[in-house]
């Protein structure tokens, strides 16, 4: 995990790869390690350039969450989430993926996770470009109760969705509602 911190994807995916293939080796069950270990990779591999490798990881890894935990777990949904980023799925199921993960984050509230933060505004940036712009001002909100709830207002991913949020009421109109966002943004 430090590796991924650090940007260093060679590395941090030669150590997981031999935790997956370790895994793998003590049981053929699905496990929770092993999933996690194939999490990781995808990730990994996904942002460092090689979406093909990190879509096929994080499928495989979304059918191991679904044995182990069940359809509606938290778990799943962070998988699908990921699904959902541009990083790892131009195959044009990103949107049931993103709204699958939604789904599955509001059946959790008392458990917000970045992940969760992160589908809201994503999803809310895609929903403001292509014109839905009430659906985008409303999962804006909810990104910042989220955010709220796991660091405080002063957190850099609090201030990108009110900046954004501030963008779009400025946008359409609603200058008053928008201004105090921006302003709070750059704290």
């Amino acid at each position: 995990e430090t590796d991924l911190r650090l940007a260093d994807f060679g590395v941090a995916r030669r150590l997981l790869e031999e935790a997956v293939d370790i895994r793998r080796g003590l049981s053929a069950d699905p496990s929770v390690d092993l999933a996690e270990s194939l999490y990781c990779l995808g990730t990994a591999a996904g942002r460092g350039g090689d979406s093909v490798t990190g879509r096929m990881l994080l499928r495989e890894t979304l059918s191991m969450e679904i044995a182990v935990h069940g359809a509606d777990h938290i778990n799943v949904g962070r998988v699908r989430y990921e699904l959902a980023s541009g990083t790892h799925d131009g195959t044009g199921d990103s949107e049931a993926n993103f709204d699958e993960a939604l789904r599955i984050f509001r059946m959790h509230p008392g458990e917000p996770t970045e992940a969760h933060g992160s589908a809201l505004h994503s999803r809310a940036e895609y929903l403001a470009v292509t014109g839905r712009v009430e659906e985008a001002i409303e999962l804006s909100k909810e990104a910042l109760q989220v955010w709220r709830e796991l660091f405080t207002e002063d957190h850099p991913a609090y201030a990108k969705t009110a900046e954004g949020l501030g963008l779009i009421y400025c946008a359409t109109g609603r200058k008053l509602e928008g201004i105090p966002l921006l302003r709070q943004s750059l704290k």
